[in-house]
């Protein structure tokens, strides 16, 4: 594997929950806390972080850990604005960049075994890695391969990086919990059942 990446996106206004999931904890840590120290400790030789709305405070939340930190002014177009946000950033700071995976913060069964997984998977061959459910369906995580890196910069503002998965060849990790995500009240009051 050459050098890689975790884009971590985290630029939304979590307006199904009311209030940002970033600093909701769980476990007595904020979920982006918990995504970054996860990123951080994978075999990744970079981490960066797209912040847009309630920018400052989430900076803050997070301005001790080794991470390159993006603001994304236009996250209110939706998530394609915040991956290529992140990824002009990337490559603008590394431009030696083989492998950028994609990741978001609500995902609290993301583990480093997972992220190393996709980084390791993903190569020219196989030039893009998805996690797969145990419902059957797939999504974030994903890695790319620099080859897939203009198809990236080239999608929609509204669309998000599964516009690209599209009638490709994938190689599929299994994230048997990624379904579970925080998107509304009912969500968290599960997940934390969950960790009782």
């Amino acid at each position: 594997m050459g050098r890689s990446a975790i884009i971590i996106l985290a630029a939304g206004n979590s307006s199904r929950l009311g209030r940002s999931k970033q600093l909701e904890e769980i476990n007595g840590r904020p979920l982006l806390l918990n995504t970054l120290d996860t990123a951080l400790e994978s075999q990744s030789d970079s981490v960066l972080v797209v912040l847009g709305a309630e920018y400052e405070k989430h900076r803050q939340s997070i301005a001790h850990n080794e991470v390159m930190i993006v603001e994304n002014k236009d996250w209110s177009k939706g998530m394609g604005s915040s991956i290529k946000c992140g990824m002009n950033y990337l490559l603008s700071q590394n431009n030696d960049i083989e492998v950028a995976l994609i990741s978001v913060c609500d995902q609290p069964f993301l583990s480093v075994a997972l992220y190393n997984e996709l980084l390791n998977s993903t190569d020219q061959i196989n030039s893009i890695s998805v996690s797969r459910y145990g419902d059957e369906s797939f999504g974030v995580p994903v890695a790319f391969y620099q080859n897939q890196f203009e198809s990236i910069l080239n999608i929609g503002d509204e669309t998000g990086a599964k516009s690209i998965l599209k009638n490709k060849s994938l190689r599929f990790i299994d994230f048997p919990k990624g379904h579970i995500d925080i998107d509304k009240e009912e969500d968290l009051i599960a997940l934390k059942s969950m960790s009782d």
